[in-house]
């Protein structure tokens, strides 16, 4: 999923979806229209592979930006990705309802899964554990660069995890909301404005 309008922008996103979620969740196209409506280019690849090889599609993705301005939008597992990206190249990010340690979890997939939305098999094998590590970002030069937003009713992680790790970040808790972020239409404006700005009426 790629818009091409407003390519002379100076700057671009990338969204990096969730486990067994895809670029067409629901967030994943209220927040495609959203940069539409701005005209904001936004990139987002499907990530229906293990911790490495997701690595190197983000890295692919950044590749794609035509303008050294651009930042990362994660959801999930996508924002446990979204914090190691956005350390890497220095750049801002928001995470929404983060994954802090997800190997933790990993013994429990092993095994085939597939995407919801659109049908894609994903295996999970038990060396994607070391993979996870291996990405793992320990603290955050840059706090004051995220926005973190977390539902406290968030079914799948344990959402006082990301409240810990993200603490000195720009954390937004959204009472009554679970993992999926339902609603999400209404956070899109805070989403929006904290990575490209407000817009002057």
């Amino acid at each position: 999923m790629f818009s091409d309008r407003g390519l002379l922008m100076n700057s671009t996103t990338i969204y990096i979806h969730g486990f067994l979620s895809s670029p067409y969740s629901n967030k994943g196209k209220i927040l495609e229209q959203r940069h539409l409506q701005r005209g904001i280019p936004f990139i987002a690849p499907e990530i229906f592979v293990g911790p490495k090889k997701a690595a190197e599609i983000i890295i692919a993705a950044v590749d794609q930006v035509q303008t050294d301005d651009f930042c990362f939008i994660g959801s999930s597992l996508g924002g446990f990705y979204a914090t190691w990206a956005a350390e890497k190249f220095s750049r801002k990010a928001v995470l929404l309802n983060p994954a802090v340690r997800p190997w933790l979890f990993m013994e429990d997939k092993v095994g085939v899964h597939y995407v919801e939305q659109t049908g894609d098999k994903i295996v999970v094998y038990p060396e994607y554990e070391e993979e996870l590590k291996a990405l793992a970002v320990n603290s955050l030069k840059a706090p004051s660069n995220y926005l973190t937003i977390l539902g406290d009713k968030d079914e799948v992680l344990n959402w006082h995890d990301g409240e810990e790790f993200y603490h000195g970040t720009n954390v937004k808790i959204v009472h009554g909301a679970d993992h999926r972020l339902s609603g999400f239409d209404s956070l899109a404006d805070d989403v929006m404005n904290f990575l490209h700005g407000r817009i002057s009426r």
